[in-house]
């Protein structure tokens, strides 16, 4: 259950080895979408592990309200989430079970990914640049669930992953395991990646995936 990795480690209130933390950061995420003028979906991502679990991310959107912060920790939520999106699309809120609304990416359109819109049966399609960006839709309301299929840097996910399981969120690759971080060895998750807003809509839709793979 997603519950127990949402809670804070209560090691983590005293000193703990060095050797059991570290720290991924993107300067610039969402690089294609800076290019293109898309300036609301470029973040800086500063996420923290412990033990190779992220614990806490910070989100920050330089290019949006003179400079927009969210951040979060491990069983203690998120915070300074926005109210409002900036490029003015609807944050949809209390939908019925069921009935979920998926992020997806702009750039890289591939018969995979159009494959997991027919499977998961979204009654919505989110299309977005930055795979932190995703995440954000999710963590304000607007998406339900955001699958990648490509491999992505670990510095990509740790600040998401730590903000979505802070809030309630389920972060897993496409076989329902958890995403790895450590940092001594590969950059890549290389097994795509699905976020969903709580356990229910992860299971859903993660049950969804696993019987096409199975047929």
């Amino acid at each position: 259950d997603s519950r127990d990795d949402a809670s804070f480690p209560g090691e983590l209130g005293e000193p703990v080895p060095i050797a059991d933390v570290a720290v991924f950061t993107d300067p610039l995420d969402a690089t294609k979408e800076f290019v293109n003028g898309r300036v609301w979906a470029v973040m800086t991502l500063i996420g923290i592990t412990y033990r190779q679990k992220p614990v806490a991310g910070v989100m920050y959107q330089p290019f949006v309200d003179g400079g927009r912060l969210v951040y979060g920790i491990a069983g203690r939520g998120v915070q300074n989430l926005p109210d409002s999106h900036p490029d003015g699309q609807e944050i949809i809120q209390n939908r019925e079970s069921g009935s979920y609304v998926m992020a997806t990416t702009r750039m890289h359109n591939s018969p995979k990914v159009d494959a997991l819109i027919a499977q998961t049966n979204p009654r919505k399609v989110l299309r977005a640049g930055g795979a932190a960006y995703k995440c954000l839709l999710i963590l304000i309301g607007q998406a339900d669930y955001y699958i990648s299929v490509s491999a992505t840097k670990k510095w990509d996910t740790c600040a998401p992953t730590a903000l979505l399981v802070a809030s309630g969120g389920v972060v897993t690759d496409l076989d329902g395991n958890p995403l790895g971080f450590t940092h001594n060895r590969g950059v890549d998750n290389q097994n795509g990646f699905l976020c969903a807003r709580n356990q229910e809509i992860h299971n859903s839709i993660l049950q969804k995936i696993l019987q096409k793979k199975q047929t």
